[in-house]
């Protein structure tokens, strides 16, 4: 249902875009950039729900966790002066991940480093409430 949902979404879009470049647009420019607006904001909803599993599939959450805490070592081996093992930078990541780590936010900018550290804690939210459905179902 939500796939159809965005489907239907990226249809309604298209048909704006051709309003909008048509030749016959007179006064509907206005109208017809805030549907596009509203239309790729529902499908932009719809990528995050579809990414992190609409909810209930925990595997989902784990690889996006996965991938955040992976992508954020990589810029700390790019950007770090010094030589780290790959486990201490996947510890770096981890930690930063969890909550702010000095020694991760002195080799990435700070701001990119609480750009993880946000991410991360929605994300470990997001998981306990992913769990908490599946009790919930189970009883």
């Amino acid at each position: 249902a939500k796939r159809n949902e965005a489907l239907a979404r990226y249809y309604e879009m298209i048909n704006e875009f051709r309003i909008l470049f048509s030749r016959e647009r007179d006064k509907k420019v206005l109208v017809s950039v805030a549907k596009i607006s509203k239309d790729l904001l529902a499908l932009f909803k719809f990528f995050i729900s579809w990414t992190l599993g609409f909810g209930y599939k925990l595997k989902n959450v784990v690889v996006c966790i996965a991938s955040l805490i992976i992508g954020y070592s990589l810029l700390f081996h790019i950007k770090s002066a010094t030589e780290h093992s790959w486990y201490d930078e996947l510890a770096y990541s981890l930690n930063n991940t969890i909550g702010p780590y000095e020694k991760f936010m002195e080799v990435v900018d700070i701001w990119l480093s609480s750009i993880q550290t946000t991410i991360g804690i929605l994300l470990i939210g997001f998981a306990g409430f992913v769990i908490a459905n599946r009790v919930r179902s189970n009883y």
